[in-house]
């Protein structure tokens, strides 16, 4: 009974875990666990029934031990199965958190690297369409995935995907015009 109470105070919990999921991640970023406290609650009301019903096989004028020590087994199992759920569902909140906090992070490098080349090319004033596009180009990349960032459930996966290839251009144009300076004319 103490388990099962338990239980019951870690899917209020689960809930709690789920509606930020659903609130402020992409679907397909935790889909393989979304069922979980559905399928939680429901072991945890048929462990609840099996114990209630191993305990009427016990009674005086019952005396079915094998079978409810059967439903015991069984009431263990299901525990441990909505247990498992519960953790899983808590460990992807907590691991798309940290890929959230990580792409946030990511994302103010990749903006400020943005700036430090935006000043070279300030100073560097020589012709470089190619280096100039790439870096206009990487730079409304960037402003598209800070955009996408403060959608509604933005998938943190594929945003630091795309940040990541943001960074690489903006690395790319100023190797470019690096390039360029060195060797006036070509680029």
């Amino acid at each position: 009974a103490e388990e099962t109470e338990a239980l019951r105070q870690r899917l209020t919990d689960t809930r709690r875990t789920h509606a930020v999921l659903q609130r402020d991640f992409a679907a397909t970023a935790w889909a393989d666990v979304r069922e979980n406290p559905d399928r939680a609650e429901e072991l945890v009301a048929r462990a609840d029934q099996d114990r209630h019903a191993a305990l009427a096989l016990c009674a005086d004028q019952v005396q079915h031990y094998f079978r409810a020590a059967n439903l015991l087994r069984g009431v263990e199992e299901d525990q441990k199965t909505a247990t498992e759920m519960i953790e899983l569902l808590a460990a992807r909140l907590a691991e798309l958190e940290s890929l959230r906090a990580s792409c946030l992070e990511q994302m103010k490098r990749a903006s400020a690297r943005a700036t430090q080349i935006d000043h070279y090319f300030a100073a560097h004033t020589a012709d470089r369409p190619a280096s100039n596009q790439r870096f206009r180009a990487a730079v409304e990349l960037l402003d598209q995935l800070r955009a996408a960032a403060t959608a509604p459930q933005p998938d943190w996966a594929a945003l630091s995907d795309h940040l990541q290839m943001a960074e690489a251009e903006l690395d790319k144009a100023h190797a470019m015009a690096q390039q360029n300076g060195r060797a006036p004319g070509r680029e």
